[in-house]
Parts: C-alpha cells; sequence; structure tokens
C-alpha cells in the first residue's frame, strides 16, 4: 500500500491490538491529526494581519501610516487577503497539489525578493 503524502493521514487508520483502544492512545491519534488544522488556524489572523499591511505599503508607499488609520481600508485589505485563500481552497482541496505550488511559489519569491 502507498503511503499518503501528509504523514498524519496515516493516523486516521491507527488501530491497537487490546479491544478497546486505551483512551490516551486515542487521544494521541486524534492530536496528531488535528495538528496541522490547528496550527494554519491559530497563525491565519497574523498572516492576514502582515499580509495586509504589506500590500497598503505596496499600494500607498509614504502614505501608509496615514491609510492604516482608515479603518475602512485597513479592514477591507483585511478582508481581501484573508477570503483569497479560503475561495481558492474552494476550487482546490487537493492539499499535496497546494503545497506543491506554494512550496515553488516561495523558492522563487526568495529567490526575486530577498
Amino acid at each position: 500500500s502507498a503511503v499518503p503524502r501528509s504523514a498524519n493521514v496515516v493516523w486516521q487508520r491507527f488501530r491497537v491490538d487490546a479491544s478497546p483502544a486505551p483512551a490516551a492512545l486515542r487521544f494521541l491519534a486524534a492530536v496528531v491529526e488535528l495538528f496541522p488544522a490547528a496550527d494554519v488556524l491559530s497563525v491565519f489572523p497574523l498572516n492576514t494581519t502582515v499580509i495586509a499591511n504589506n500590500v497598503l505599503a505596496v499600494f500607498y508607499g509614504d502614505r501608509i501610516d496615514k491609510m492604516q488609520h482608515n479603518s475602512t481600508i485597513r479592514r477591507a485589505s483585511r478582508f481581501v487577503v484573508a477570503v483569497l485563500p479560503i475561495v481558492g481552497a474552494c476550487f482546490c482541496s487537493n492539499f499535496t497539489r497546494i503545497v506543491a505550488y506554494t512550496g515553488v511559489l516561495a523558492i522563487a519569491i526568495s529567490c526575486i525578493f530577498p
């Protein structure tokens, strides 16, 4: 059998010979399965804020301080930055494909914009 690319998926079929499985092992399997999702959810607001501020800095340059005090522009930029990955996930839910594209893009960005 083939091993899935995402290692935490293997824990979905984790079984123990003892019946019923000890609660600690079931809890450990659940933690291993859910950790990547919890990690992404915990850092998503921070990434959204940082990327939105960077986008505002690109568009407004020297006027960035005035624009960050404008709550409408600040909230709109954060909303757009937060919604784009969610909409993208609606069209492509294959985790390995997403990682393949974002990995290549991250390398390209780090080479072009040091």
